[in-house]
């Protein structure tokens, strides 16, 4: 086994200079355990180190230089330090660097989390997680949430701030587009019910996103607020059961009439499955129409986020074999004029002159195409369940709540045509009292 050298005497400057010759590496006393002194002669006189060991830090081993030696030569204008004063001032520091590793860390001071930083954590959440009405989504919080609250901190939102804002939300009429820079311009829209509905509906999905931001950021730990103040704001009530608009056989066949040649196929086409206007013109192409079976297939790239065959009435399989044929199966199914493609919004003009030109009251879109698909199948006795399955829904739920009066209707008209005659009322009548 080697031997140990010895340390070096080094307590005095005679010391230093017998015994501590000139080399790149300091010579080293320990003066504690897991602490060293060490000194390193140079041409221009002698420096102080100290060096420690700490198994719990990171790194574990660390040395730093602390003063000049107080040698002769040294420049009297250089502050020495003696050898106890260079013992006191090596274990001072590793003291002090013990005591801060035992120290709890200091919490970073966090920023001001904003309602802005808020939406977008939000939105990027919601992206990630393949929401699929980001756009909608993001205009939501451009035009409603953002200018009344992007600057205020979340922490520091009220209950009064957001009941007042919801509230100003249903008395505002609807906005419409207007020029950048421009003031924006409102909807200007008879003061009755319907109306108060539509916009109590529109302030109750507002407040559903700026809701579901809050409750994001909690769940990412960005606020620890004790007052949640969002969630005391309650929705209104009944906002959104909206009377459904529906067109029968006789009004069907009318509005095909009045639509111009490139728009009425589309209109037929939603008529026939009662898919939503952007599966008919941005999921479905022709190879999606299966004749043997008379089905047409939506892909999982909708607002329910599954894939679903449509099962086609004989007169829904004719229509779309007529659409079909002699086509590329990996055309677009439904064109616009010269072989484009239908865009977002593009169906609204033609839609309402169409009506217009049909004499249907009061307006009609083209989203309320699926309600008459839906009501027509319900009213001829087609299961809920069923009609549900076409429309693409997981449940019943809601297509009882849109459509279970007119399947209750049509149970009403089936017992009242079938029930048979008992003819009980004479004997009734003479019946003793």
């Amino acid at each position: 086994m080697a031997k140990r050298q010895a340390t070096p005497k080094m307590d005095t400057p005679t010391a230093r200079a017998k015994n501590c010759k000139p080399r790149h590496e300091p010579y080293w006393e320990v003066i504690e355990e897991g602490c060293a002194l060490g000194y390193r002669r140079g041409k221009r006189g002698g420096v102080w180190y100290a060096k420690y060991y700490l198994p719990e830090a990171k790194p574990s081993r660390k040395q730093k230089d602390i003063g000049f030696a107080d040698d002769s030569g040294t420049p009297a204008h250089i502050k020495t330090l003696a050898y106890a004063e260079a013992k006191e001032a090596a274990l001072a520091w590793r003291k002090a660097e013990a005591a801060a590793l035992a120290a709890p860390p200091s919490e970073t001071p966090k920023e001001p989390y904003t309602v802005r930083k808020c939406m977008a954590d939000y939105m990027s959440s919601y992206e990630k997680a393949g929401g699929r009405a980001s756009k909608d989504t993001l205009r939501v919080i451009n035009a409603h949430i953002l200018p009344a609250f992007g600057a205020h901190l979340v922490e520091k939102l009220t209950r009064s701030q957001i009941q007042e804002w919801f509230e100003d939300l249903a008395d505002t009429p609807a906005r419409l587009r207007t020029a950048k820079g421009a003031e924006q311009r409102f909807r200007e829209l008879p003061d009755d019910f319907e109306v108060k509905r539509r916009r109590r509906s529109t302030a109750n999905r507002i407040l559903t996103v700026l809701k579901a931001a809050l409750n994001k950021a909690l769940e990412l730990e960005k606020v620890s607020c004790p007052n949640t103040a969002w969630r005391m704001v309650k929705p209104f009530r009944k906002a959104d059961s909206a009377r459904l608009r529906f067109l029968s056989v006789e009004d069907q066949k009318t509005l095909v009439d009045a639509c111009p040649p490139g728009f009425r196929k589309l209109v037929q086409a939603a008529l026939f499955t009662g898919a939503r206007y952007g599966e008919l013109t941005r999921l479905m192409h022709v190879r999606d129409f299966h004749e043997r079976t008379g089905q047409v297939f939506v892909t999982s790239e909708t607002k329910s986020e599954e894939s679903r065959y449509i099962v086609l009435s004989d007169e829904g399989i004719a229509f779309f074999k007529g659409i079909v044929e002699g086509r590329k199966k990996s055309e677009r199914m439904f064109l616009a004029e010269e072989g484009e493609e239908w865009k977002r919004g593009h169906q609204v003009r033609p839609m309402n002159q169409a009506v217009k030109d049909a004499g249907i009251e009061d307006g009609l879109s083209f989203h309320e195409l699926r309600h008459t698909y839906a009501s027509t199948l319900i009213m001829a006795g087609v299961p809920l369940a069923v009609v549900a399955e076409q429309l693409g829904h997981k449940g019943t739920r809601m297509v009882d709540k849109h459509y279970g009066h007119l399947a209750k209707k049509y149970v009403t008209d089936t017992i009242r045509q079938l029930s048979p005659r008992l003819n009980l009322l004479h004997n009734a009548d003479s019946s003793p009292m």
